[in-house]
């Protein structure tokens, strides 16, 4: 089952990339709760569509999976994207990702946090690490990172 749940999650990030939001809406059960930082709560298959299709502020992109860890009937990822946004902007961030699967093998609670790798004109970047602190929790930090930069993400993307 770990190897299905796996390709469920990259699968997620393939339709995401390809603007795919049927797919995207087959990834979740049909009354999946997203939370995204500086959203509200989105609810079921037509506040997903909504945000796929017209709220979300990024154009296109990549989406790049570095740590994918599965626990029980969840899962976290780690990784990074870069892409352009609706604005024309580019953007550039580290994400952290967790899924909660539902029995028949679909997302029910995907959370996302991302963080943007800027800051404000003469602040230090910032980088996100994950460390694995129990088999079921991970914490994650946000540290300087002077090697990081990005610019043209909005905060309301994070």
């Amino acid at each position: 089952m770990s190897e299905a749940k796996k390709a469920h999650i990259h699968r997620y990030y393939e339709v995401v990339d390809a603007a795919d939001v049927e797919g995207v809406l087959d990834i979740f059960t049909p009354d999946a709760t997203y939370r995204r930082p500086s959203y509200p709560d989105m609810v079921g298959a037509d506040a997903l569509r909504a945000f796929y299709e017209g709220e979300r502020v990024i154009e296109s992109g990549r989406h790049s999976v570095h740590t994918l860890v599965l626990e029980g009937d969840e899962g976290f990822v780690g990784g990074s994207f870069e892409g352009v946004l609706k604005n024309g902007d580019q953007a550039s961030l580290e994400f952290a990702d967790l899924f909660r699967f539902a029995p028949d093998g679909k997302v029910s609670f995907p959370r996302a946090t991302s963080t943007p790798l800027w800051s404000e004109p003469g602040a230090r970047p910032r980088a996100l690490r994950v460390r694995a602190q129990t088999p079921r929790r991970s914490s994650v930090s946000v540290d300087d990172a002077p090697s990081t930069t990005m610019t043209g993400m909005p905060q309301s993307c994070w």
